[in-house]
């Protein structure tokens, strides 16, 4: 059987981490096993239930699918994915996608996000055997629209990426930079407030 997708590396300043803290559990690509047979679009990251997953770039979110909403054009989508969010990387290109998240994703269709920003948690919603996180990426289409489609033009995120995760936002790194920012607000009202 051929492989539909491409293997090349390239562009490796498209990502400038990773989307979550986890070991890769199925990588991209063809694979010997039947849920797979035409090959992986992406690659699944172990990580446990409720872990954060954040934006590895800057980008516009261009799609949010909520499992729970049935009666679309995307239900098929829904059943693969479950929860999930497309990112546009409108300047690189591609688009990414995450999926299976648990809960509702924590941004809204049209908002544009910096690299970093949490973007939902993990979980096992759609067609999954357990707690992971499906990241995929494809080339942008004209409009961003169908973001993901067609499946034969997915390609490895690990390619637009360093090997190593020194880049990644860990939970713990944005975590405490957003907890900085609250910190500083906080206390810039307060001396706000004192002065008056």
């Amino acid at each position: 059987m051929p492989l539909l997708f491409p293997q090349t590396r390239v562009q490796t300043d498209v990502l400038k981490g990773w989307p979550c803290d986890g070991p890769i559990t199925s990588p991209f690509g063809a694979r010997d096993i039947e849920a797979h047979a035409e090959g992986h679009a992406g690659v699944d990251i172990g990580a446990g239930e409720g872990t954060l997953v954040y934006a590895p770039a800057a980008g516009l979110v261009r799609d949010v699918f909520i499992d729970a909403w049935r009666g679309t054009s995307w239900d098929a989508f829904k059943d693969l994915f479950g929860n999930a969010v497309i990112l546009d990387h409108v300047e690189a290109g591609y688009v990414t996608l995450y999926g299976h998240l648990r809960d509702l994703p924590l941004v809204r269709e049209g908002q544009t996000v910096e690299a970093g920003a949490a973007l939902g948690v993990v979980g096992s919603t759609g067609a999954s055997t357990g707690p992971h996180l499906h990241w995929g990426m494809a080339p942008r289409l004209d409009g961003g629209r169908p973001s993901y489609l067609p499946r034969h033009a997915v390609v490895d995120p690990l390619a637009f990426c360093s090997d190593d995760r020194t880049g990644a936002p860990t939970g713990t790194s944005v975590l405490a930079a957003r907890l900085d920012a609250v910190a500083a607000e906080v206390a810039a009202i307060a001396s706000a407030l004192r002065v008056r």
